[in-house]
């Protein structure tokens, strides 16, 4: 049984995978450290205060280091850098850290790497 849902759950996620949506890329720096990650799941909430959704999965290693920075930018995607989605999503190889060395980055006016 379990066999048939781990089948599932990989079906499951290779078909949400082709699901069209907006991509982007969730960065955080601060006393954890420098991180980010590819993520499709962001929706607008509310625009009064603004508010967006983010779902990230609990044991995704961004968690702790979101939770000790406090704060992150969502960096929204242009069709033209498939390959800071695809570096932010660990399909390159690429460390950590050297995601962040391949592109160029900002502070934003709260100070956030953008």
């Amino acid at each position: 049984m379990a066999d048939l849902q781990k089948t599932f759950q990989t079906s499951f996620r290779d078909a949400m995978a082709s699901c069209a949506a907006g991509v982007h890329v969730i960065t955080t720096d601060g006393a954890a450290g420098r991180y980010g990650i590819t993520m499709t799941a962001v929706a607008p909430v509310t625009d009064e205060p603004p508010t967006v959704m983010l779902c990230i999965n609990r044991s995704a290693r961004i968690i702790p280091i979101l939770s000790e920075n406090g704060s992150l930018c969502i960096n929204m995607l242009a069709d033209e850098h498939q390959d800071v989605a695809e570096h932010f999503a660990g399909l390159t190889g690429l460390s950590p850290e050297e995601r962040f060395a391949y592109h160029i980055w900002h502070r934003g006016k709260r100070d956030n790497l953008k």
